[in-house]
């Protein structure tokens, strides 16, 4: 669910709720929802989550 709603939140640009997600998440990338952005689930992951984790830092 964390995955979901940290996708969600990077998407619309509220990167520090996304953030949040992202802190509680780790980096325990799943593959839904990230799919749907990259086949490779960890492409879009990793590059949202990096930006979230600069704008909170």
């Amino acid at each position: 669910m964390h995955n979901t709603f940290a996708m969600g939140s990077a998407k619309v640009g509220d990167l520090p709720s996304a953030a949040g997600q992202f802190e509680v998440i780790g980096d325990q990338v799943t593959e839904w929802p990230w799919q749907y952005i990259n086949r490779n689930p960890v492409i879009p992951f990793v590059a949202w989550r990096d930006a979230a984790m600069a704008v909170e830092g």
